[in-house]
């Protein structure tokens, strides 16, 4: 499972695909960025009817979140496939809420055996 990842393409390197739609000012205030973590502000494509590049925040705000701002809440940013169907946090997102995150390299957990 990925917890982390990076983007460290420069703007004028970016897919065309990103530089369609794309925030106002994305092209001036674009940095890279060499480590990416749950809750941070991650660049993305999403198609709702027309494909757009936004922002969005890393993790997983519920369907029933009575407040999907706030930070005591621990936000999933993460989910097995072999059970994703089954999970009522993501079963219906998973069919269509999609977005494309654009990354240079992702950083695995390690875990000793």
């Amino acid at each position: 499972m990925c917890g982390r990842f990076e983007l460290k393409t420069k703007f004028d390197n970016l897919p065309d695909v990103l530089k369609q739609d794309y925030p106002s000012g994305l092209d001036s205030k674009y940095e890279t960025q060499n480590l990416i973590r749950p809750t941070d502000p991650v660049l993305v494509i999403k198609n709702e009817g027309r494909i757009k590049t936004t922002f969005m925040s890393w993790g997983f705000i519920s369907p029933w979140a009575k407040d999907p701002f706030d930070k005591e809440r621990p936000r999933p940013f993460n989910a097995r496939s072999e059970t994703l169907e089954e999970k009522k946090l993501f079963c219906g997102s998973w069919k269509h809420k999609r977005c494309l995150i654009p990354a240079s390299g992702f950083f695995e957990k390690k875990t000793s055996y």
